[in-house]
């Protein structure tokens, strides 16, 4: 549904039709028209709009589980 208005360009108030811009995953990003779209998104890495994993990250996404976060908690008292 379009809001009566939103911050456009410059954070000038726009009557224009607009929506929630969203990333892959679907968290909101930026309330956008077709005026300010692509400047709004412009600040968002290809990655976040599209989607990614492992491969596309330089380096190696690394878990730790629970217990040797707490074994270094305990070693660090």
């Amino acid at each position: 549904m379009a809001m009566p208005t939103h911050a456009c360009i410059n954070g000038i108030e726009s009557d224009n039709p607009s929506w929630w811009e969203h990333d892959y995953r679907g968290i909101p990003l930026a309330r956008v028209c077709d005026d300010c779209r692509k400047t709004k998104l412009a600040r968002y890495r290809p990655e976040i709009l599209t989607g990614y994993d492992e491969g596309d990250v330089d380096e190696a996404i690394v878990t730790i589980s629970l217990r040797a976060v707490r074994c270094a908690s305990e070693q660090a008292r």
